[in-house]
Parts: C-alpha cells; structure tokens; sequence
C-alpha cells in the first residue's frame, strides 16, 4: 500500500506537471486537434503525422510523439475523459511494439524518460500489469555518470519509485539528486554559481538548466515531508537562482555565452524559457517564503516590467561577466588554461571555435540575438579579436590556451573583465570596462603570424533597418566605414576616430551549416555588423571603443562630443580608463600608473584594480587572474604617500575571486 507521504508528493507531482504543461501548451492550442488525433490513429502505424520509425536518427521525433501523449495524460487527469485514456493506452502500445531506439544514447536513457514518467504517473490508474511493467522497465533503479546526468537518471528513477509506491527507491532517488547538489571544483555548481559539465566549461543554460530542472521540482514537491532535502541544500538551490540564473537571462531569454552548443538549435534549445523562469521563482517563493519580494520582482519582469536589479558580477571560476541593469545586459564569455570554451557535439555547433574567446552579449531588448546565428559570419562573434577563419570547435571541448591570465575584479557595482588572448598564431591583450551603463573595450598588443587578416568585431545582431551614423540617419543596405558614432538598437557605439567598418544586409542560410541535425530550410535575416580591421598579420595593433547600452542618440551624440570616461592608458604593460573618482587598472606587469590629476598607482605584481576615490579613503577591490599573489599597492596624491597590502585567494575554489580593501587617508599606512 501507498504510504501518505508519497500519496502527498504524488499529488504535488501531478498537479505541477499539469500546470507547466497547460502553461506551455495551453488547451486553445491542441485541444481542437483531438478528435482528429483520436481518429487519425492506427494500432498498426501510430499517427500519420509521426513517423515512430525514424526515430532512430531523430531524436526529435521521440519528443513530438510523447509530447502529445503527455498532453492527452493530462487531459485524462484533470477532466477524466475516457477518450482521451484510451487514446493513451494505445498510443503507448503502440510505442513499445515499435520500441524506439536513436543512436545516441541520451534519448534511450534520459530523454524519453523525461516524458514517459510524468505520463506513467498521470494514467497510472489506467495501467494494464503488462503496461505498467513496460514503463517500469524503462525507470533505472539507481543512478551513475555525474552532475546534469546523474540528476536525470535520479528523476527517472523517482517517478518509477512513485510508478511501484517504493518508499526505499524514491528516498534513494532523492538522495542522489541531493548528492548533485554541492559546490565543488568538479563539474557542477561552482563558488560562484556558475556551472560546469563536460570539464571546466560554462554551462549555466545548458546541462545547468537540466541539472536545476530535476533538482528544484524535487525539492519542491518534498518540502515540509520526510523526504525534504537538507536545509542547507535548499540554500544552495536558492542562491544559485538569485546569483547565477537571474544574472544570465534577460526578458525570459538566456545568454547566448551559457547555453553551450545549444547555439546551434533554434531558441538556444528553449523555447519556453520564460515560463521555467517563472515557475521555477514561484517554487522557490514557496521553499523561502522570506525572500518573497525578490522572487516576485523577477516574476514581474518575466511577465514584462523592467529587470529588477543592478549591478556587476564576475564568474571567477567560469572566466565569465556580467553587467545589468533595468536597461541593458552586458555578458562576457572569455577562457583560459583553467577553463574551456563552448564546445561542439553530436555535430552541434559547426562553425562555433570563436566562441568563449571574449564573446559579448550586448542586450538591451533580449531580442538582439534571437535565432540570428545561423546567419551569422562565424569569422566574426561579438567582442572577439581573431583571424578569420571559420571551423569548429573540438568536440566536447577541450582547453585551448595556456595562457593563465583571464579574470576580472568587481565590487558588485561596477568592474572589469580581462582576457589574454593566445590561439590560432594570433595574440592579444583585451579587457572590458564596465561603469555601469559605460562600457569601454580596450584592446592591446594585437599581434598575429596567421595569414588571415584579424578582426575584432564590435556587434553583429538582428538589424533594425536603422540606424544614426554620426548625425545622419541611414536605413535599408549598407556598406560603409564609421569613425565617430553610431546608434543603433538602442546601443551607442563610440569608436573614438577609429576606422570601422560597418556592414547592413539580407543573410540567408539554414540551421543545417551549424547543426547537421537540423533542415536545410534556408532562413532570411537583417544583420547588423560593425568590425574593426587590423589587417593582415599585425605587430602591436590596438583598439579602443565605448559601448552605451539602453542610450538614445542624443545621449550617444552628447557622449561622443564629451566623453565621461578617459582612457589612461592601452599597452601591453597597463590597460586603465577613469570615469569620475572611479579608476579601473588592468597592470600586466609591475608597474606604476599616472594621471594628469597628480593621482598615481604603483603595483609589485601583475593584478587588476577597481579603485574608488572617496572622500576619506581609496576602496580597493583586487583580483590576480589565474594565481595566488601577495600585491604591494602604493598611492600617491599630490605628494602623500598611501600604502596596502592585498592577498588574493589560494584555495583553487576561490582563486580569481575579487578580494575588498580599504586605505584610509588619514593615516600613512594601512595593513
């Protein structure tokens, strides 16, 4: 017999699956296609529409055919409609006769699974023996592989132990999805909330996004019963929506730098982002009732209010940046001897090398980017320096650099991020300046023996057939070159006399050239694309240029004539620009660092700096990308000498992690 407690999660369980999938697939839009759906189906051949047997080469085709038979659960389970029941029963014999297989293994062993459960649990009233026994036999009875994988194993494994009323299986699924959730070094949840699968690779909107789509519902529907996950655990759950989710989306949309070979498929593999979103805040609005205000802000914006926070975090384990607020998200996706960038797989993500090579997403809409790359030239990904050529990035990633220094420093208003570019026979120094709604990208010491000519590109985004170039309003085709500003999308582009050349045009391309899976449909887009040419094989090339995300133009123009952020220097031995008291340092070396206002900035040891000028003391965050260091920091101004002293962290979980300091100024020194 059924224990209560189970009794109690099984009606949880139910009624969630019926709610996100009326939400997804509200009943206006499949309920008309019953009666067809019902007298279309054969015992013999399943639906017309459908074809089971080609399954085996198209994953994709096991998802639409039990897809519609979750719905028709669904319809069984809230309304009790008999025809609907049938329905099912048949369509599920229909499955097991046919027993479809693909050819790679996820679909036998995780993704069917993901379906078949929530199916078996609504109809089980329905089920014959033999049926229930097909389906039980598809639910492992316990889990292996790791991170992501080993959460979806654990899920199946809990809806087979609600399937056959197993207390002893469903506690033993639930402490193994718990055993996913931690922070470690290995692959999954980082220190700072970042995630990990497939080695040290970013992938918060990818494997995270399934790891977290098992790992909260679970947590959800045990809550306040014997099987609730630790306290502490919950805890976990929470912070990595608020500190890393929330960071990472925009308008229901994920960063592009996330979703790891998801790239390749159309809505980056998500086409109901939004609505988990939301239902994932309005579970954890349940487990902490106490943060209520925050997981309601999020909902609002979800649901078309403007992003509720502001701010700027850096991703110290995952070589990762953000920038937000109710305006504008400004990411950064760079790598490094510690990291890997975005990978290719299962013949996903053809053309994507470049990407995680200082890739930018500039957002202000969330719409910017949105199914755009297969008509993107793959030569040329937002934020990045490099030769152009165009290939794929090794199959479920590897390290590429052995460079150490990428990293970045915040004191969660504003920072910066730094990269050192070592790939491809091309070199270079970059950074990203980030006060808040200006960011300044510097780049130095560009320097390549490929025979390719190297590019950094600016943006390359959905066009929308108009644009301000300097003081003149284009529209339709361009092809022209820029060297003050430009406005467009709602993102100003300073380039500061820089020779830049600007590209507007029709793309057409299919999903196929980055996806082999996917059609050979060609699609149509307007691209927007501004590049800064370096030539072929350059010496000591350098960059400057100012984004102003969420601007308008007059405030573009007012910027462009009057800068607020003056650059103090770009060489391979110091990158810094100065907004107001505000100074970001990037010294690659030892070395000091002076400016006109009799301020200067001395350093033993290659770091990077956020300093505040304040009223009674100089607020110091630090950060040594890639390794432990001791830095002896000097200021003087106007003659009076301050000294500090600043530690970064050695533990590998924290190392790159920005470490706060304060020099006091009425004091000569301070430890």
């Amino acid at each position: 017999m059924i224990s209560q407690h189970l009794m109690n999660i099984q009606s949880v369980v139910t009624d969630e699956i019926i709610r996100q999938q009326y939400k997804v697939y509200p009943k206006s839009r499949w309920y008309k296609h019953l009666p067809n759906w019902q007298q279309s189906f054969c015992d013999e051949s399943g639906w017309y529409d459908i074809d089971l047997q080609g399954a085996e080469q198209d994953g994709e085709v096991m998802r639409t055919y039990l897809q519609r038979v979750l719905l028709l659960a669904c319809e069984y389970h809230s309304s009790q409609s008999s025809v609907a029941a049938e329905l099912v029963i048949q369509a599920l014999q229909y499955w097991y006769r046919v027993n479809p297989q693909n050819w790679n293994w996820w679909w036998n062993q995780i993704g069917k699974q993901r379906l078949l459960g929530p199916i078996a649990l609504l109809l089980s009233p329905e089920l014959s023996p033999a049926l229930k026994a097909q389906l039980s036999a598809d639910f492992p009875t316990c889990t292996t592989m790791t991170g992501a994988n080993k959460a979806d194993l654990a899920h199946a494994m809990a809806f087979g132990a609600l399937l056959s009323s197993d207390e002893t299986r469903f506690k033993a699924a639930m402490e193994s999805i718990c055993d996913t959730i931690c922070v470690t070094e290995n692959e999954g949840i980082q220190a700072d909330y970042s995630y990990q699968q497939h080695g040290p690779q970013l992938q918060n909107g990818g494997y995270g996004e399934s790891f977290y789509n098992v790992a909260l519902p679970w947590c959800y529907a045990t809550h306040n019963t014997p099987f609730a996950f630790p306290r502490h655990l919950q805890w976990i759950l929470g912070e990595y929506f608020l500190l890393g989710s929330v960071w990472m989306t925009r308008n229901g949309q994920w960063d592009y730098n996330v979703c790891g070979r998801a790239i390749a498929k159309p809505d980056l593999e998500k086409p109901y982002s939004s609505e988990t979103l939301s239902t994932q805040a309005r579970m954890l609005k349940a487990v902490f009732p106490q943060d209520a205000c925050l997981f309601d802000s999020y909902i609002a914006h979800l649901n078309g209010d403007s992003y509720p926070f502001v701010g700027y975090k850096h991703f110290w384990r995952s070589d990762y940046a953000v920038s937000v607020s109710d305006r504008y998200s400004v990411t950064v996706k760079a790598n490094s001897s510690r990291t890997k960038p975005i990978e290719t797989g299962n013949q996903e993500n053809l053309l994507g090398y470049w990407l995680g090579f200082g890739s930018m997403n500039i957002g202000v809409n969330g719409l910017e980017y949105r199914d755009i790359f297969p008509m993107w030239d793959w030569r040329r990904i937002p934020g990045v320096t490099n030769p152009q050529v165009a290939m794929p990035a090794y199959e479920w990633g590897r390290v590429e650099q052995q460079t150490h220094w990428t990293g970045g420093v915040s004191n969660s208003r504003w920072g910066i991020f730094t990269f050192e570019l070592d790939a491809q026979q091309t070199q270079a120094l970059k950074s990203w300046f980030f006060f808040g709604d200006i960011v300044v990208a510097l780049g130095a010491g560009i320097h390549s023996t490929h025979p390719q000519p190297v590019v950094t590109t600016v943006n390359q985004c959905h066009y929308e057939n108009q644009l301000w170039r300097d003081d003149i309003v284009e529209s339709g085709e361009l092809n022209a070159h820029a060297q003050h500003w430009l406005h467009h999308g709602n993102v100003g582009y300073v380039l500061h006399n820089a020779s830049a050349d600007l590209k507007c045009e029709t793309r057409s391309a299919s999903w196929q050239l980055i996806n082999q899976h996917l059609s050979d449909h060609r699609l149509d887009a307007e691209v927007f694309e501004l590049t800064i040419n370096h030539g072929v094989r350059p010496n000591d090339a350098s960059y400057q240029y100012t984004l102003l995300p969420g601007a308008s133009v007059e405030q573009t123009r007012q910027y462009a004539n009057a800068p607020k952020a003056l650059v103090v220097a770009n060489s391979k031995q110091t990158q810094a620009v100065l907004v107001d008291k505000r100074i970001g340092c990037v010294f690659y070396q030892a070395s000091t660092l002076s400016l006109e206002s009799g301020l200067s900035i001395q350093v033993d040891q290659p770091c990077v700096i956020a300093c505040e000028d304040e009223a009674h003391c100089y607020s110091l965050s630090v950060a040594t990308p890639g390794r432990f260091a001791t830095v002896n920091i000097v200021i003087v101004e106007h003659g009076r000498e301050y000294r500090t002293q600043v530690s970064t962290h050695s533990d590998a979980a924290r190392m790159g992690e920005s470490v706060l300091s304060h020099i006091a100024k009425n004091i000569k020194y301070c430890a």
